[in-house]
């Protein structure tokens, strides 16, 4: 891989625990890129969850084809073409936590808005129903006779530290980076989760299949067909240019 992308485990909502990655190591990527975080997140799921063939998602504004930044409709465009990955289509984070989805990808600024926000979200309702509990005398008989186990479930399932941290992935090696103040418990998941991705053989997994091949597109400054050429010879793949009849006009 070409970029390290730090992917931590989201809640568990549905029965589902799913993968958001990049959250925060690389904040300015190519679509290239993001596919290869596709990539080494579907053999990290397929060995460490024994699923066959992981969904992948494409976090943006909206769920049609060509929503989003030139990056997201790049992404979604190689994603599509991808052989080795089960590509879902875009997923509007509203969507996420109850997508068909194993796997989230994004840029590593986009990511982090959004695992800070479900973070906050989770801690804001936890407030807010302690706040309702303490309002009523029957409120707290009922909290404390029916609902106890209930409420300790939802602070577990929310819970950072049933997860261990985020898994460093693009490294040649097995890294989970954890939080400063992680508990001996939060400690014991983080190596819990080393052992499934050593036992799957991850690294090597992906040394063999996730291609190092970098394409490279030329946007701007592509006039007419001898500035095409002369980008092409440059190392460009790819070609974004508004002058496509003069182009082609030179090509007669």
């Amino acid at each position: 891989m070409k970029r390290v992308a730090l992917c931590p485990q989201l809640p568990n909502i549905g029965g589902k625990s799913r993968l958001l990655l990049d959250v925060g190591a690389n904040t300015e990527i190519r679509p290239e890129h993001v596919v290869q975080y596709a990539e080494f997140a579907s053999i990290f799921f397929r060995e460490t969850r024994h699923v066959e063939n992981p969904v992948v998602g494409l976090v943006n504004i909206g769920s049609e084809p060509g929503k989003g930044r030139e990056l997201e409709k790049e992404v979604y465009k190689l994603l599509s073409e991808d052989q080795n990955i089960n590509f879902y289509g875009n997923i509007e984070p509203k969507e996420m936590l109850k997508s068909p989805c194993d796997i989230l990808v994004t840029d590593g600024f986009s990511g982090n808005l959004v695992m800070k926000s479900i973070e906050g979200t989770a801690k804001a309702v936890g407030d807010v129903l302690k706040e309702e509990i303490k309002k009523s005398f029957f409120a707290k008989i009922g909290y404390a006779l029916f609902m106890k186990k209930t409420f300790k479930n939802f602070k577990k399932r929310m819970s950072s530290e049933e997860v261990g941290g985020a898994v460093v992935f693009g490294v040649d090696g097995i890294i989970v980076k954890a939080h400063g103040n992680s508990s001996e418990y939060a400690f014991f998941k983080a190596i819990e989760l080393c052992k499934r991705a050593v036992e799957g053989n991850v690294v090597e997994l992906m040394k063999e299949n996730i291609s190092d091949n970098m394409f490279v597109k030329a946007s701007g400054g592509v006039k007419n067909l001898e500035d095409l050429k002369e980008m092409v010879d440059a190392g460009a793949s790819r070609i974004g240019a508004s002058s496509g009849v003069a182009i082609m006009k030179g090509l007669k």
